[in-house]
């Protein structure tokens, strides 16, 4: 399953933000058997001319496999099958890639899914102070959404869940919605900064993005098979 791209808003661009935004969506569904063993599924669509996975733009670039390896890297600890590449654009800067693969359990009955991101760390370390004197440059506003499907055979349950986040300021937001019901743990997160630059009277903002971002939203799903009374 690849999520459709939701159309960048029309119009033309302020002046201040001239390049496209950059969009990834990717989902995970993940189905876990009687037995404990597990397969999961990827599929992953991104566009946007200041994409994360600038390197795919490269013409000497195998893109099935740069393309894949960025899916495969959504997938649990596991062993990945093949890659199917769905497509590529003619500019270089948009692809659909669909990969899968068998998960493995950290012990018998017991499975912890850490829930990856896709792409590079959107927050490396130079951005990681409590306050700026200068304005914080992106190369470009960025929206990446990864959506986590987990259904459970009867017998198991979910042990450990990320919460539910919403954090929202002028430059950005991080979202995060978890449910849990019918054997199927779902959970969505959105991150998104808005513009290309954020200054220091901004700046606040963008630190409650960051930290939620790398905290909630670095929690994994843990499930396990269901404890006899």
């Amino acid at each position: 399953l690849v999520f459709p791209l939701t159309a960048v808003p029309g119009g033309d661009l302020p002046l201040a933000h001239p390049v496209v935004p950059a969009l990834t969506v990717a989902t995970v569904e993940v189905q876990v058997d009687d037995d404990g063993s597990a397969t999961a599924e990827v599929g992953m669509t991104w566009t946007g001319g200041a994409n994360p996975y600038v390197d795919l733009r490269a013409a000497e670039k195998d893109p099935s496999e740069s393309v894949g390896d960025a899916a495969a890297a959504l997938l649990p600890e596991g062993e990945s099958g093949d890659v199917v590449l769905e497509a590529f654009g003619a500019d270089r800067t948009s692809a659909s890639v669909q990969v899968a693969g068998r998960l493995e359990e950290e012990a018998p009955g017991m499975l912890t899914l850490a829930l990856a991101w896709p792409g590079d760390d959107p927050f490396p370390p130079g951005m990681h102070r409590a306050s700026r004197d200068t304005p914080l440059e992106f190369e470009a506003p960025f929206r990446r959404v990864v959506r986590w499907e987990v259904e459970l055979p009867d017998g198991w349950e979910v042990r450990l869940a990320p919460p539910s986040v919403r954090v929202v300021t002028a430059v950005g937001s991080f979202v995060q919605d978890v449910v849990i019901g019918d054997g199927v743990v779902t959970v969505e997160r959105t991150l998104e900064v808005v513009g290309s630059r954020v200054e220091p009277s901004e700046y606040e903002g963008f630190v409650l993005i960051r930290r939620s971002f790398s905290t909630s939203g670095s929690e994994p799903i843990v499930i396990a098979r269901e404890v006899a009374h």
